[in-house]
């Protein structure tokens, strides 16, 4: 057969072929979207409902998922009601995921959308949410507006407007306004008690307990404690309380701790042990570390020294156990403390040089964990672009398998056009006249539903919150010597004892992009510049880096990280 009649045969398969899936395609867009739909939209929004409802507090990255198609739904058929609730659950559910940036993004465009719509509970309410957000964060003042804007719209909705009463307690006492934030406390009591809301109460007389503790005010601090332990007691009885959120805990510690500061001792004594038998019963080691610690301190006050050592040693297999590795050197401390004023020298040396022999292998032991980039604001911020092409709703509402159908079909229709008119034309090189036209299109398209928004520029960070076993602590940037990760919980240094934080590595670096003294030094730690001792060569192109902590706390630093560091210091020749 000669090569022109070859080509002649080739091309009529094709048409043929062609032709047939021309015909198969116009019956499948027929066959597949002339029925009605299993689910309409509407039905889909009512069902993805019910599911965020039952996974956000257990699930918020499934919750996540759900709220996301809830809003790609509720545009295309331009609900705006329920595109205000998609967007609100999906702010609530990343703050429930301390990923703060992107709760504020969903929860301010939440914020937006139910004023238009008039809406005041749906107002209120993401105002209350955005409010916490920002304070979790540590920007209290801005915390303090969303909050103020919430009570004046939550008149009428009790439990939001004690929330967000609560909220501007809780800003008043971050910023040192003790008066204040007793105030609020108390009006939000007030309104816990007209509704019988028991955990509400709680959370109310806690706080007040601790605001007078802060004043010194010993008595009324106990009593408000006191309130705490009975309604805890009815909560845990009625099974109530959520696993790992067992407050009975720190309320019998909180009681314990006022009866030791008023000098009454046996009462202080019953309540830390108290304490220490639920946390034993609950599982929490942590907490039964903080109220052992806090009994030893307790009989040290009494002189009882060997007391006190046997506590302190009864926590170390529990310390080993769990690898609270940062508890280590505390617990060192504490010991070679208390047997030096037991009088017992040699002990108080042994344990004294535990605690630097500990100190300085701890980072030659093991390699400092890395942790995954988070994501930004920048990426939700694509999300809350155009809507996705209407047609992708029939991907919920209609067969998915008769969709499936109709796609393959139309593939193998364009492809087989395509082939014939490269034979037709005889032109090896028609992918490259296609090239322009499909670039062309995929602009077109990204121009016409993702249209990036840029992350709103961050105020620079002046404080983070972290976590000691007593509560909650506010650390200013510049007292901070580092941060760190390990065994995947988050750390700061006062250049005195680590603290844990919420915010991981790649969150701090972005969010301290502005302060210069703060240098990424590894995968799992970033430095304050102005706390570091010296540095100096290890091995395999790798520098150890000193802190000024009484300890010298070692880091690894890579070279290139180094060269980095020296060049915006100005001690090495930018690369050109």
């Amino acid at each position: 057969m000669q090569r022109g009649q070859a080509f002649q045969h080739q091309r009529q398969n094709l048409i043929s072929i062609a032709t047939w899936l021309l015909i198969l395609l116009a019956f499948l867009p027929a066959y597949t979207f002339g029925q009605s739909p299993v689910v309409s939209p509407k039905d889909s929004l009512v069902i993805l409902g019910a599911l965020y409802e039952k996974t956000h507090q257990e699930k918020p990255e499934l919750a996540i998922a759900y709220s996301q198609k809830s809003l790609r739904i509720s545009r295309s058929i331009n609900d705006k009601s329920s595109e205000a609730k998609a967007l609100f659950w999906s702010g609530s559910s990343y703050k429930n995921l301390r990923q703060l940036d992107s709760a504020k993004v969903y929860l301010s465009a939440s914020v937006v959308l139910y004023k238009e719509l008039n809406d005041q509970k749906g107002y209120g309410e993401a105002l209350v949410f955005l409010g916490e957000a920002y304070f979790v964060n540590g920007e209290f003042v801005k915390a303090m507006e969303q909050f103020k804007a919430a009570t004046k719209v939550l008149q009428n909705e009790k439990p939001l407007l004690r929330r967000a009463l609560n909220g501007l307690a809780n800003v008043h006492g971050n910023l040192d306004k003790i008066p204040e934030a007793i105030n609020y406390l108390k009006q939000a009591l007030a309104i816990a008690e007209e509704l019988g809301d028991l955990p509400a109460k709680s959370i109310c007389y806690n706080n007040l307990g601790s605001m007078h503790f802060e004043l010194k005010e010993y008595e009324q601090a106990l009593e408000y404690f006191k309130s705490t332990v009975e309604i805890q007691q009815i909560l845990h009885k009625s099974g109530l309380t959520k696993p790992g959120d067992d407050k009975l805990i720190d309320a019998y510690w909180q009681v314990g701790r006022t009866y030791t500061v008023l000098g009454k001792y046996p009462e202080a004594e019953k309540n830390l042990n108290l304490s220490i038998a639920r946390a034993k019963e609950a599982g929490d080691k942590y907490k039964e570390i903080g109220a052992t610690w806090y009994l030893a301190e307790y009989h040290s006050k009494q002189k009882e020294y060997l007391k006190a050592i046997e506590l302190l040693k009864s926590t170390e297999k529990a310390i080993a156990d769990n690898r609270y590795d940062w508890l280590y050197r505390e617990y060192f401390e504490r010991v070679a403390d208390q047997y030096k004023l037991a009088g017992r020298e040699k002990e108080s040396l042994e344990y004294k040089e535990r605690y630097v022999a500990f100190t300085d292998s701890l980072l030659r032991l093991k390699e400092l964990e890395g942790v995954a980039i988070a994501k930004g604001p920048a990426e939700d911020s694509l999300q809350l672009q155009k809507a996705e092409p209407s047609f992708m709703n029939s991907i919920i509402s209609a067969d998915k398998k008769k969709f499936w159908w109709m796609l393959f079909g139309t593939t193998l229709f364009i492809c087989s056009t395509y082939m014939l008119w490269r034979y037709k034309k005889k032109q090896p090189d028609a992918d490259n006249t296609m090239e322009p036209l499909v670039e062309a299109q995929a602009q077109s398209i990204t121009h016409e539903f993702i249209t990036p928004e840029q992350p709103a520029t961050m105020a620079p960070l002046k404080y983070v919150q972290a976590v000691k076993h007593s509560g909650e602590v506010i650390v200013p940037i510049e007292t901070i010597y580092w941060f760190e990760t390990k065994d995947k919980k988050y750390f700061l240094s006062d250049g005195e004892e680590l603290l844990e934080t919420h915010h991981t590595i790649a969150e701090l670096e972005n969010m301290l992009a502005g302060n210069e003294n703060f240098i990424r030094i590894n995968r799992s730690v970033i430095i304050n510049a102005y706390f570091m001792f010296n540095y100096s060569p290890w091995e395999k192109d790798k520098y150890i880096v000193r802190m000024q902590d009484k300890a010298k706390t070692e880091f690894s630093m890579p070279r290139n990280r180094m060269k980095a560091m020296r060049q915006q210091f100005g001690l090495e020749p930018a690369a050109v």
